[in-house]
């Protein structure tokens, strides 16, 4: 080392002592210098660190935000469905309550309006005028309720009083099977009703 010293001191034309001092100042200098350097990146790692912890949370909070307003949009859009769904289905509900009720309406009429039918003399007056009223009150109902009513079913109704006021006729004309024939058309409407009905 100290061969080092007095060639660096030649070459500068200096003493030895103040060529040591020189080194020292240098080294120290150097020393001084890589850890202000340490410092320096230490700083700007924990400023980088710092910005990536607040670069983290907008971006969390950001997401966060973001699946709030997708949740709350899903909850909107299933409470419509819901209600939709509901709304449609109490429609559906009442349109087959209301439909049962128009079919039992006229089912019973079937069999009164058949007996009353076979019933009603032309001779007895009262009798015929009660078959009558009973027969429009029928053919009302059956005309209120044709909105449930296939156009079969329509059919078969109107043919069902078409037939009661022929056999009728029959009837009275002193037609035995007449009376048969009647209770054959009720049979086919009654077989016919629980069809409607959904009764095998």
């Amino acid at each position: 080392m100290d061969a080092a010293i007095k060639s660096i001191a030649w070459i500068l034309g200096t003493t030895v002592g103040s060529t040591a001092l020189i080194i020292i100042a240098i080294s120290t200098a150097r020393s001084a210098l890589g850890k202000a350097i340490e410092q320096f990146a230490a700083r700007e790692l924990e400023k980088y660190r710092s910005d990536l912890a607040k670069d983290l949370e907008r971006e969390r909070q950001a997401f966060a935000l973001d699946l709030e307003r997708q949740r709350s949009a899903a909850a909107v859009e299933l409470e419509k469905f819901k209600t939709e769904l509901t709304s449609g289905a109490e429609m559906r509900r009442l349109v087959a309550a209301r439909r049962l009720d128009v079919l039992l309406a006229v089912w019973n009429n079937l069999e009164p309006l058949m007996r009353n039918a076979m019933n009603a003399s032309p001779t007895d007056a009262n009798a015929r005028a009660a078959f009558v009223s009973q027969l429009m009150g029928y053919i009302e109902t059956v005309r209120d309720g044709a909105v449930f009513f296939t156009e079969s079913l329509q059919d078969a109704l109107h043919t069902y009083v078409a037939s009661l006021n022929r056999l009728q006729s029959k009837w009275f004309s002193g037609d035995d099977n007449a009376f048969e024939e009647a209770s054959a058309a009720r049979a086919a409407m009654v077989a016919r009703f629980r069809t409607e009905f959904g009764i095998v």
